[in-house]
């Protein structure tokens, strides 16, 4: 066994102290080229899930081998790169990357993908409840169903609702994209998820069914108990982009006790409850050691996670090639900072509880001397490997 150390340099800057912190964001020019990325996808007990196809933006795809395995190569290397992981029976999922440079071999390490509910048979004719495993429901109108043709649905249909308890940290880490959606203004935001499920419908032959044009069901959204106390008494419904991994705003949810109600049009999409964060910006600053010298050296490529302590989202990014990499998260809240390499299998950081900012900042700001806060924090973590 030998052991290796990763620490984790938080870099937070306040206004009047200078730092020259060189970060990718919006008006940065982007990367050129392509990337690859290599990892592997396993359920949620760990075990490897072999022939999950692997899709960058609907034209590169694979699938993944016998130890769920997958290298997926000459992707665009556009500064936010949609990859989702589909299978039979499994939820899709698709996860956001940042790529730096054009060139790059990305390690994404483990994907996790959910299994689907069991489905329930329903008659497309009379409509009829399909109740989530933890209470809530979905509920279809009479005639609302068409096949992948458009034609109606007249037979039964297999109708699976899944939900994904993001109070929960396996199934947040499940949950498609990285809780970055567009609003109706036209304005990005990240979100505060207080719940996310998914609804696939597949007619008598197994193929995919969909609610005609101008039909809705109704859903109950679960609210998490752990979220009971600051879930508000309305909010947004979103649906989820897996092309370009945002999430969308599409209606209103109004709450009753512990469940959110309201109506959507598509079942083509994972669905959302949530609210915009107030956001704020923080930067993260990963050193590896270096084995032949005391100091330490920046980790590139090293992916950094702030999850939220008491709110459902979690910010993920890449460092650069200085080890820095610039996070949103929700203001003024403990968030939970973990580091984990892509370059060295299984070194990462213990996780860190830190309290973010308590004003506003947006990814614009990333890179900003004044507007990210700056503290600086070593974490000196030591994993093992065989």
């Amino acid at each position: 066994m030998r052991s290796n150390l990763l620490s984790l340099l938080l870099v937070m800057t306040f206004a009047g102290e200078t730092y020259a912190c060189h970060l990718w964001h919006p008006t940065t020019q982007p990367p050129v080229g392509s990337v690859s990325l290599v990892g592997q996808v396993s359920d949620p007990t760990g075990k490897p899930v072999s022939g999950v196809r692997v899709e960058a933006r609907g034209v590169v795809s694979v699938a993944t081998d016998v130890r769920g395995e997958f290298r997926l190569v000459k992707v665009a290397a556009v500064p936010r790169l949609a990859v989702s992981f589909s299978a039979p029976g499994f939820v899709r999922t698709t996860r956001v990357f940042q790529t730096v440079a054009a060139g790059q071999v990305m390690n994404v390490n483990v994907i996790v993908i959910w299994p689907r509910a069991t489905a329930m048979t329903v008659d497309a004719v009379a409509g009829g409840r399909v109740p989530f495993a933890n209470g809530g429901s979905v509920t279809l109108p009479p005639n609302a169903l068409v096949d992948n043709q458009g034609r109606p649905l007249t037979g039964s249909a297999q109708v699976s609702v899944t939900y994904l308890d993001v109070s929960d940290r396996a199934q947040r880490n499940a949950v498609p994209g990285d809780f970055t959606a567009k609003l109706r203004n036209g304005s990005e935001q990240r979100l505060e998820s207080f719940g996310v499920f998914e609804i696939f419908v597949a007619d008598g032959s197994g193929q995919r069914a969909e609610l005609a044009r101008g039909k809705t069901a109704d859903v109950q959204i679960p609210i998490p108990r752990a979220f009971g106390d600051r879930a508000p008494e309305r909010t947004r419904s979103f649906s989820f982009d897996p092309y370009y991994g945002y999430w969308h705003e599409e209606g209103m949810l109004v709450r009753n006790e512990l469940i959110y109600s309201g109506k959507i049009n598509q079942f083509d999409w994972s669905w959302n409850a949530d609210d915009p964060l107030e956001n704020t910006c923080m930067t993260f600053q990963v050193m590896s050691p270096n084995s032949t010298m005391p100091s330490t050296i920046p980790e590139p490529n090293c992916l950094v996670e702030a999850t939220g302590v008491n709110y459902g989202s979690v910010s993920t990014g890449y460092t650069d090639n200085q080890g820095l990499v610039c996070l949103l998260v929700k203001r003024n809240e403990p968030v939970s900072v973990k580091a984990i390499s892509t370059n060295s299998v299984n070194y990462q950081s213990i996780p860190v509880i830190l309290q973010s900012p308590n004003f506003s900042a947006s990814a614009s700001d990333c890179g900003d001397q004044e507007k990210c806060p700056r503290t600086t924090i070593f974490l000196d973590i030591i994993t093992h490997n065989p």
